[in-house]
């Protein structure tokens, strides 16, 4: 009876780097985004905008630098979790991660039909491209570091029953 093989959907990081350097990478991208966009929202006046309710500005700063905090820590958790092969310490990162692909796709969604019924064009066409842009590289990065953990659990099942205690 043949035996049913699954396969990822990548194998490597940009075709030439292995799946952990690129979940590396990731993680390391992922860190220096959040940091950087805490520090512009701390240093800078730009008007935040919630989708669904009206909320302080000041209010809005804090869940945002708590996200981006939180962000760094599961980062620094998966980055962690690769370096030590641990499957488990990515699952989070993972999670989150397909969360706010999918969340950067409804905010740009909205956006774009907010500027287009504003009659706001060149903002809908520059918006819209910058998202789109952001949204594929976002879950591209994303299937780096889930196909790596897809490879952890695949030698997983190559191992003997016997596991000792400290191993994956």
């Amino acid at each position: 009876m043949p035996s049913t093989i699954k396969r990822r959907p990548l194998n490597s990081f940009l075709g030439c780097i292995s799946l952990r350097n690129g979940a590396l990478i990731t993680g390391i991208l992922s860190m220096i985004a959040a940091a950087l966009t805490m520090l512009y929202v701390i240093f800078t006046n730009h008007k935040l905008y919630t989708i669904l309710i009206e909320l302080p500005q000041t209010t809005i700063k804090i869940i945002l630098i708590f996200n981006l905090f939180m962000t760094i820590v599961i980062s620094g958790i998966m980055i962690l979790g690769v370096l030590k092969e641990r499957k488990f310490f990515l699952v989070v990162w993972i999670i989150l991660g397909i969360m706010l692909v999918i969340s950067w796709v409804i905010s740009v969604i909205y956006w774009e039909i907010h500027y287009l019924i504003e009659r706001q064009y060149l903002e809908s066409v520059t918006w819209l491209l910058i998202g789109l842009v952001i949204a594929i590289l976002y879950f591209y990065l994303w299937l780096v570091v889930y196909c790596y953990y897809l490879k952890l659990k695949e030698e997983d099942q190559r191992l003997p029953y016997y596991k000792p205690a400290n191993s994956r």
